[in-house]
């Protein structure tokens, strides 16, 4: 790519560009409007950066942004794994903007505001008492049971169907609802190009595990033998011999899958003897306007949301007089998980009342909340991610956690 700048030019005859890597971090050309994925990968980020940037209004020949719909249509030639991601997109399209699925009006970046906090010495007794509660850094302890993993593995591998090599494409249009920001798509034709012939001989066991390892991510480790015990004792060994990548591919997950499972559910949190310092909470945040929300039972004069959900979560709890004082957790509080670090999102003080209106002891609490509290419907290792929390906070520290929907929830 050194002759970039002549490559892009409009007098250049060149038709194609075939590029490995670019559409990454660095590319600077608005006028991508063809993308073909010829690699299968997992990786989110890199799905991004690649639509990202096709995604970006064309330049014309004077260098001006066009917004003719016809010349701003981006065409990707995908593999499997982009529904997936098209879906995961809609989801996080829904959680931050509600089912109706309409977006916030733009706001004006340039009206800015200081969301400013007490003096450390002027702090509520009720944040110093939940301070004291949460500051605790903890370490976790997994147990992982080999023959077990290795048990349900093989039980997965045995029912997962592996179809030999073929060339199958499929022609859809993604389409955006204006109104109500909303992504579909329409399939347009699917079928079966050609078959690629089946692989003689035994296959590479050493090249079958190097392959397991190479599609394995973090945080997941296991040692050669184990992943050699899963591949010799499933009887799907067929698949591997026809079509060993995809074995890998879908081995890799099912291997992922149980294995945090596993890590997860039998997972102990310990305190380390190291805490949080209340010094870390900044004095000060600048933001835009429209995401600092003003209260009077907090450490800030303004509490700073990042979504609907949160925004909807703050109003009810400032009409709330049962909500002695509630922070949102600055992001350098972390959990540490086998599956990334973790942080919640609100720490709360409450104050208990029966049916008769009669008060009881103080409540601390800490809160994650969510679109939905149903397993299936959350992305990726949030599931996870509230376990390990609920262990960390019940298990070593004893505070009252758990993930819930709205303010209407609480306690």
């Amino acid at each position: 790519m050194k002759d970039k700048e002549r490559l892009l030019s409009f007098d250049e005859p060149v038709a194609f560009i075939f590029s490995h890597s670019a559409l990454r971090e660095g590319w600077d050309n608005p006028n991508v409007c063809q993308i073909c994925t010829l690699n299968q990968t997992v990786s989110e980020v890199k799905k991004r950066q690649e639509v990202g940037r096709g995604m970006r209004l064309v330049v014309n020949q004077e260098g001006q942004r066009s917004s003719e719909e016809k010349s701003n249509i981006l065409t990707v030639i995908a593999n499997e794994s982009y529904e997936k991601f098209v879906s995961a997109l809609q989801a996080e399209m829904v959680e931050a903007f509600g089912e109706a699925g309409a977006a916030p009006k733009p706001v004006n970046a340039r009206e800015k505001h200081i969301a400013k906090r007490k003096p450390l010495d002027q702090l509520p007794e009720d944040f110093t008492t939940l301070w004291e509660k949460i500051k605790p850094k903890t370490r976790y302890q997994v147990t992982v049971n080999t023959d077990k993993l290795i048990t349900d593995v093989v039980e997965r591998l045995d029912r997962v169907k592996i179809d030999p090599p073929r060339i199958v494409a499929s022609k859809a249009e993604v389409t955006v609802d204006k109104d109500k920001d909303l992504l579909d798509y329409q399939l347009f034709g699917h079928g079966v190009l050609a078959k690629v012939a089946s692989r003689q001989g035994v296959p590479n066991i050493v090249q079958l595990i190097e392959d397991l390892i190479a599609h394995i991510t973090p945080p997941i480790k296991l040692t050669r033998k184990t992943l050699a015990a899963m591949v010799v004792r499933t009887k799907n060994r067929k698949a591997a011999l026809e079509n060993p990548q995809e074995f890998a591919f879908q081995a890799a997950q099912i291997i992922r899958e149980i294995a945090i499972e596993q890590l997860v559910d039998g997972i102990q949190y310990f305190k380390d003897g190291t805490w949080y310092d209340m010094t870390e909470w900044i004095e000060e945040e600048e933001t835009i306007s429209d995401r600092l929300i003003p209260v009077d039972n907090s450490i800030y004069d303004h509490i700073v949301v990042q979504s609907e959900t949160e925004k909807k979560f703050v109003e009810k709890l400032k009409k709330r007089t049962d909500v002695c004082l509630f922070v949102k957790l600055p992001a350098w509080f972390k959990v540490r998980t086998p599956v990334g670090q973790y942080n919640p999102d609100w720490g709360l003080v409450m104050e208990e009342v029966d049916a008769f209106g009669d008060k009881g002891p103080l409540l601390y609490l800490i809160r994650e909340t969510k679109s939905t509290t149903v397993a299936s419907e959350l992305r990726g290792t949030e599931t996870q991610k509230n376990h390990c929390g609920e262990q960390h906070f019940v298990g070593a520290l004893d505070v009252d956690y758990r993930v819930i929907t709205s303010a209407d929830d609480l306690p």
